[in-house]
């Protein structure tokens, strides 16, 4: 059975085409086309799996051109039993809570 939990915090707009991965509780999601403002964004967003609480992080880099970087380092590292993702997820929607 699905269900929509209840969130909170600086939570991220509608976006599809995103990538997510779940790390030590946490849900990271990068990026993504946001229908609202017409663009691609290079955002970070933070949900604490335990508290459901969203933040924005902020990045030093145009983690945009890092991505595909990003994403194959962790499967490396997962691979490896260096790093343990529970989920690794690209490509699909994310909407705001209503």
């Amino acid at each position: 059975m699905w269900s929509q939990p209840k969130v909170c915090g600086d939570i991220p707009g509608a976006r599809d085409g995103h990538s997510a991965c779940v790390i030590n509780n946490c849900m990271y999601v990068f990026g993504g086309y946001e229908e609202d403002t017409d663009q691609f964004s290079q955002d970070v967003h933070m949900l604490d799996l335990k508290t459901m609480e969203w933040r924005h992080l902020k990045t030093k880099v145009n983690i945009f051109f890092v991505r595909a970087a990003l994403i194959g380092l962790l499967r490396i590292l997962t691979l490896v039993g260096i790093l343990r993702v529970s989920h690794l997820v690209i490509g699909t929607s994310i909407q705001p809570q209503q």
